[in-house]
This record gives C-alpha cells, structure tokens and sequence, in this order.
C-alpha cells in the first residue's frame, strides 16, 4: 500500500509484544498477486506537482529484494524509496 499511495501510507514491519495477563487474538491477511503484476503508484496520485516516489516493479521482484533484505538485515526501505527509472 506504500508504493500503491505513493507514500501517504506507511508500511510497517508486524511485531508482537507478549503479554501473559491478557488474552490476544490475532487476524492475518495476505495478498498475492501474479509475479508479473507491475507493483507502481497509482496514476491518479502522480502528476507534476506530486512525482512518483517509488519505481515500478513486478511482484516478483518485490517479493526477492524483500526477502533479501530481511536474509541479510538490511534496510527495504532503500530498495522502496530508490527513484524511477
């Protein structure tokens, strides 16, 4: 949704704080669209005055370069916030 809004929505990494007082329900959701899908801000949200701030890739190449990133620790934010081609 970052990348699709072109930044007016964050993503976050999930993380989980345990307490063992209370009780917690969690509900889970995915989407996964075919690897050729273009990944890309939407059009109606880039123009002049507001440029793209995220490259366009496909899903497939979202889905390595995120892996990647969380294999070796590094930053996906650099790989989302890298200017378009």
């Amino acid at each position: 949704m970052q990348i699709i809004s072109n930044g007016k929505l964050k993503g976050a990494e999930h993380r989980v704080v345990t307490n063992s007082n209370l009780v917690r329900t969690t509900a889970s959701f995915a989407l996964n669209p075919f690897y050729e899908t273009l990944i890309e801000p939407a059009k109606a949200l880039v123009d002049a005055s507001n440029p793209a701030l995220y490259k366009s890739f496909s899903y497939k190449d979202f889905i390595i370069k995120y892996r990647a990133a969380a294999s070796y620790g590094t930053a996906f934010e650099e790989f989302l916030s890298s200017t378009p081609d």
